[in-house]
């Protein structure tokens, strides 16, 4: 008996611990939302484009469609990736994600993303893993951009 009020004890503790920090709903974890990109043929930044170029990568938010562009620029076995938080309202977390682009070096992807026309982004380009989905290095995070910036 005095075992399972421990296991008990510890286990609230590790739940209470672990769980995520943050502006979510009480009880309400946010996923993150993996993607690998597609062609990026069919799709153009324009002068709302938010940009982040590193030596590993490059990664752009396009408001205009709600769209981010990834492209790999190191021929070094890791995929390049655009990790993303999207805020409603306000400040709020609402999600977050990552887009990759496991194609390989000088390649572009895209993930086409419905965002709530009202709400922010922030970006960051980071050279990942899209087995594991772990970083290795990451450039710092974007200014918030504004989705739909005609609206």
């Amino acid at each position: 008996m005095r075992i399972t009020k421990v296991f008990a004890v510890v286990a609230a503790a590790a739940a209470l611990l672990l769980s995520p920090v943050g502006s979510a709903p009480a009880g309400a974890a946010i996923a993150m939302e993996f993607d690998k990109g597609t062609s990026a043929v069919s799709y153009e930044l324009t002068n709302d484009s938010a940009c982040t170029l590193y030596a590993y990568g490059a990664g752009c938010f396009e408001p205009n469609g709600d769209f981010f562009y990834v492209t790999d620029r190191l021929s070094d076995g890791h995929s390049a990736a655009v990790f993303w938080r999207n805020y409603y309202p306000g400040d709020t977390l609402y999600r977050n994600g990552a887009c990759f682009n496991t194609a390989g070096v000088d390649t572009a992807r895209v993930c086409n993303k419905n965002m709530r026309e009202d709400s922010k982004v922030q970006f960051r380009v980071c050279a990942a893993e899209w087995s594991t989905k772990v970083t290795t290095v990451c450039s710092p995070w974007s200014p918030l951009v504004k989705v739909d910036p005609a609206a």
